[in-house]
């Protein structure tokens, strides 16, 4: 588990700001008009949003675990909204209906929220089934300092894009579907700008899935580490 310093800021700040910079002018390619900073303007409270999540967890998580598992949680918005400022300027194309733009959200939302209860299932699973005994010996009775991370490592959690109705052994070739159809998109932009922008923003949507996975995992462990300081009455901190 990576420690929480001012770089992990830094790099969140960049991406947030590469994110919406970098949506703004694909719907200012996009669409009509002012297109471009509306985006940005949205993207600037989002991006926000996001930063101010941060900072409230920043100081403590450097010696807190509970705060530091939320500050890495918090650090995946960063990377969730980094891909989905690829998607989401389709919003902003006046030839894509309503209809369909409410659907596109829909599927969206869903992914999303699968992939994040996934993340949170598959950590509570593993905690019940290995982890609290790992826990057990990490940290001795009372410890208010213990190995973590082998915690993590002994639970041995792999993320893998996840994608509802499709079987983890079909995964890999949805995925490089997605990537073909990225790829595709990003070469037709000039052309055909419109299946451009669904032909990338799909792919997107479901690697940005894959890191709200991420979160849910963060989110579980702090939860479960909120629980232990309840019941043995301490504050655990980070490792050194």
């Amino acid at each position: 588990m990576s420690k929480v310093t001012w770089n992990s800021l830094i790099l969140s700040v960049t991406v947030l700001l590469i994110s919406t910079t970098g949506g703004a002018l694909i719907a200012q390619r996009l669409a009509e008009g002012d297109a471009g900073f509306s985006f940005l303007w949205f993207g600037c409270a989002v991006a926000s949003l996001i930063l101010i999540l941060q900072l409230a967890t920043f100081s403590s998580a450097k010696h807190k675990l509970f705060s530091q598992l939320l500050f890495l949680g918090f650090f995946g918005f960063s990377m969730v909204w980094f891909m989905s400022s690829l998607f989401f300027p389709i919003f902003w194309i006046k030839e894509i209906g309503t209809p369909i733009k409410v659907t596109l959200f829909s599927i969206f939302s869903a992914i999303m929220g699968f992939n994040l209860s996934h993340g949170w299932r598959t950590l509570n699973r593993r905690w019940n089934e290995t982890g609290a005994q790992t826990f057990q010996a990490a940290f001795k009775e009372n410890a208010a300092v213990g190995d973590w991370n082998k915690v993590v490592r002994e639970m041995k959690i792999a993320h893998n894009i996840y994608i509802p109705g499709v079987s983890e052994n079909w995964t890999s070739v949805a995925s490089a579907i997605l990537i073909v159809f990225m790829i595709l998109g990003l070469n037709l932009r000039s052309s055909y700008p419109v299946f451009s922008a669904f032909a990338w923003g799909i792919p997107a949507i479901v690697i940005a899935s894959y890191f709200i996975q991420v979160c849910g995992f963060y989110f579980a462990q702090a939860i479960q580490v909120r629980r232990i300081e309840k019941s043995r009455k301490i504050v655990l901190g980070c490792q050194p």
